[in-house]
């Protein structure tokens, strides 16, 4: 049933932090953060209504998310730049979704309504990331070939950057039965082991590299501009 009555969902969120510069070229920026999503749109189950029971949609769902993030930034020092982030966060509600209690009730005779908060879908512990940026430019060109008066360097303007992510595994539902069965025709209803979202997946780990050169072409005409042209390679890697 469509439900009319239906509120806008509301986010608050609060984050405070400091940042402390470390040298000339380094910082450290540490954080606290709070959200509280309030009225989410979730399933409801009036049951033993009159006529009959009905399913609907209703503003029942809340969640929050807090923790804190670490990170570290150095200005690009010669050749190279790097940042590295640790975050520690917890994401607790009722539901993670529209329609995360239906299975539930679907199994409870007479009840409607379940809020009691579990971990969300998307509750990951830790997170670590980093970028590390390596190129040649300025005052440093890399190698130099000499081909009797000319010297060339050909690493100028070329740079190597690398980004990787690590993080804890997300909740999810163990069911007690692997692949449901059927028998006489019936199937058997699988029931979830512990409680839902009780265990955790394995960590996730992620790094891309990209490499790239710039190059410089000039038109050859009287008064002709400069135009810069881009070359990169990029390699993406996901492994779980």
């Amino acid at each position: 049933e469509n439900n009319h009555k239906l509120k806008p969902e509301i986010t608050v969120d609060y984050e405070a932090g400091i940042k402390q510069k470390i040298g000339q070229r380094m910082a450290l920026n540490v954080s606290a953060f709070y959200r509280e999503f309030r009225d989410q749109i979730r399933f409801r189950r009036f049951a033993n209504a009159f006529p009959f029971s009905y399913d609907t949609y209703d503003n029942l769902d809340f969640s929050t998310v807090k923790g804190f993030v670490f990170s570290f930034d150095m200005r690009r020092t010669k050749n190279t730049q790097l940042r590295m982030g640790y975050t520690l966060s917890f994401a607790d509600g009722t539901g993670s979704s529209f329609t995360s209690a239906r299975n539930v009730v679907n199994f409870l005779e007479g009840v409607g309504v379940l809020r009691v908060p579990l971990p969300l879908d998307i509750d990951q512990r830790h997170r670590f990331s980093g970028v590390l940026d390596y190129r040649f430019g300025g005052s440093n060109l890399g190698p130099a070939l000499s081909f009797g008066d000319n010297t060339i360097h050909p690493l100028k303007n070329f740079g190597a950057n690398m980004t990787f992510q690590m993080g804890s595994g997300t909740p999810f539902s163990r069911n007690s039965v692997v692949v449901p069965a059927v028998a006489g025709g019936i199937n058997i209803v699988n029931q979830i082991q512990g409680t839902p979202n009780g265990f955790r997946k394995p960590w996730q780990f992620r790094a891309d590299l990209r490499l790239d050169k710039t190059f410089q072409l000039n038109t050859g005409n009287k008064g002709s501009k400069l135009y810069d042209m881009n070359l990169y390679l990029l390699v993406l890697n996901h492994v779980i």
